[in-house]
């Protein structure tokens, strides 16, 4: 299931299509055997509807692991995309990170974020 992320209610209801739900839950899946996620968010171009055949599949995840060492923690989100599909660009960040107002990532997330439930 997919759901507009919590974090701003004035949304407007958006969707994804199945094979994107798919992919994204299954790569949160394969990261959460490794590293506790508390969330994984779609957004960028396809959580605005307007994703081509080469965009990328931005995904923010959310895990209290996170925040000490954003490259690094990138290094390693990477690895599980070769798993599951390469348009995958992970995003890592922790709760306090995506909360922060001033961050303009974590606001394109907040603002047009999808969580996809695992």
């Amino acid at each position: 299931m997919a759901k507009n992320y919590s974090g701003n209610l004035n949304m407007a209801p958006k969707k994804l299509t199945q094979s994107i739900v798919k992919i994204v839950r299954d790569y949160g899946r394969v990261v959460a055997k490794a590293i506790p996620v508390q969330e994984v968010i779609v957004f960028g171009s396809y959580a605005k509807g307007d994703a081509h055949a080469d965009s990328d599949i931005d995904v923010c995840v959310v895990s209290p692991k996170f925040g000490k060492d954003l490259f690094e923690e990138s290094i390693v989100l990477d690895r599980f995309t070769d798993k599951i599909d390469s348009h995958i660009e992970a995003h890592p960040m922790n709760q306090r990170l995506l909360s922060n107002k001033y961050d303009t990532l974590a606001s394109e997330i907040r603002e047009h974020g999808i969580a996809i439930s695992l």
